[in-house]
């Protein structure tokens, strides 16, 4: 019978410690900036989120796939990632994909545009990439300077060519 009071007592606490934490998306306005390196005595201010060019000029560029979904891609050939001001498109081999994109906050929506399908089925880290980009997400910089995307419950790691 002392047990109860005890559970009651630590989901008081929990619930109590998390009241801060959200699972809303719109939370953190500037989060694909997060980690950009600020000029010293600068400050970064809440609630204004980076003007649309300020963000494609960020992620625009032609890249090398790196990983997938946390692993290695280990393939007998590159895989690459082009990202201009509306559009983003990857080759691998003879499977592409294509979308075009938008930001909506401080996300990343995607529009899948269809194309010719390969005459081999997709490896894995081909499907993961696609999953990713047509949940559409955010992206980040890593500290190896990597361009991270997240979209759905996958990743991709990206590398400037």
């Amino acid at each position: 019978m002392t047990r109860l009071p005890l559970i009651a007592a630590a989901a008081a606490a929990a619930a109590l410690a998390c009241a801060g934490c959200s699972a809303n998306p719109d939370d953190g306005q500037d989060r694909i900036w997060e980690d950009e390196a600020l000029e010293e005595g600068d400050a970064p201010t809440p609630g204004a989120p980076a003007d649309r060019s300020d963000r494609v000029t960020m992620i625009a560029g032609e890249y090398r796939v790196a990983g997938v979904d946390g692993a290695e891609v280990d393939l007998p050939h590159a895989i690459t990632l082009s990202i201009d001001d509306a559009t983003i498109r990857f080759v691998s081999d003879c499977v592409t994909g294509t979308w075009r994109y938008a930001f909506e906050g401080d996300l990343l929506a995607t529009r899948g545009v269809s194309e010719e399908a390969c005459e081999r089925a997709p490896y894995p880290a081909e499907e993961g990439l696609q999953a990713a980009f047509d949940a559409g997400g955010s992206f980040v910089r890593t500290p190896a300077n990597a361009l991270l995307f997240t979209g759905g419950r996958h990743t991709v790691t990206l590398f400037s060519q």
